[in-house]
């Protein structure tokens, strides 16, 4: 039996900015004609409410002029604190962060200004890593790629920040990067290590936070747990079961399981085990009515267990 492994098990989520139903931003300044919004929120959200991570953070805003008109290019008050770039479309413009502090954009037009706003950027003042519940060393699998996603967060209500590339992240010890080979979205980036020991340090600016690693190889392992214990499909229909990982009792993010059984049980992972998604690997499995076993053996020379399969 050759488990089979889905693209949506590859994609990690997107933890973006904070997502806002927000029509957009008319600012004082803003004649009534334009409107403005972030295109990151996945509705739009106001550029009054919102502001960019100060540091080489890109984002996108997307506007809205009076019938008719066209923009034929931007401008900034304040390169240092944004710079502005009109997109190919012509409907929005690309935002690059400077230092903190307000910039106008200006849309101009043949005819003169055909529409203005208030463009809010603002210094880090914390990091937040998706998966990342406290301190300590976490452990990961060898040769399994991870990734880690911060967000970016404001002093003031702990405001996200909007934009993608004010986050650095460099390695040490036993990581190095995978970020050519990863599927990757916002202020992210993935590595792979051998055994040992290794940090990753993640900067914006004058923030600096760390991550310990462990990396272990499949053989150093001492157990996998199914959830649930035994696995019951129902007629016609998939059931799921999670595999975790642990070594002296911590979880083992990345530990990936080789399973085998009689061909007529179908095993699909549809979640790898990494740091933003957790340390569960979890497979879909199918089997014609009947009484079934399969086999996962943890990749590299680590432990078995054996599920007993009931299906309906």
């Amino acid at each position: 039996m050759r488990p089979s492994i889905s693209l949506a098990a590859l994609l990690f989520p997107l933890a973006a900015c904070n997502f806002s139903s927000s029509p957009g931003d008319n600012n004082n300044n803003n004649p009534p004609k334009a409107t403005f919004s972030y295109e990151a929120c996945l509705l739009g959200c106001g550029l009054d409410s919102n502001a960019i991570a100060a540091g080489g953070a890109s984002t996108d805003i997307s506007f809205t002029i009076a019938s008719g008109a066209a923009v034929t290019s931007v401008s900034t008050s304040d390169p240092n604190i944004a710079t502005f770039v009109l997109t190919s479309g012509r409907s929005s413009v690309t935002a690059t962060s400077g230092k903190p502090g307000t910039a106008i954009l200006t849309l101009n037009g043949a005819s003169g200004i055909l529409g203005a706003a208030n463009v809010q950027v603002a210094a880090t003042s914390k990091l937040v890593l998706d998966g990342i519940t406290g301190p300590g060393t976490i452990l990961v699998a060898a040769g399994s790629m991870q990734t880690l996603h911060s967000t970016t967060e404001a002093a003031a209500s702990n405001l996200t920040l909007i934009g993608t590339g004010a986050v650095k992240f460099t390695y040490s010890g036993s990581l190095t990067s995978a970020n050519d080979a990863a599927i990757c979205f916002g202020d992210c980036s993935s590595f792979v290590g051998t055994p040992g020991v290794g940090q990753v340090s993640i900067d914006c600016i004058d923030v600096h936070t760390t991550l310990d690693v462990q990396v272990v190889a499949g053989s150093a392992i001492s157990t996998i747990a199914f959830d649930p214990p035994a696995l019951t499909v129902p007629s016609g229909g998939v059931a799921t079961v999670a595999v975790n990982a642990s070594d002296n009792g911590a979880p083992v993010f990345g530990a990936h399981c080789v399973w085998s059984s009689d061909p007529s049980v179908q095993i699909s992972v549809n979640q790898l085990s990494n740091i933003q998604t957790g340390p569960a690997e979890k497979w879909t499995i199918s089997a014609p009515k009947g009484a079934w076993q399969a086999t996962c053996a943890v990749a590299g020379g680590g432990p078995k267990q054996t599920l007993t399969i009931t299906a309906n």
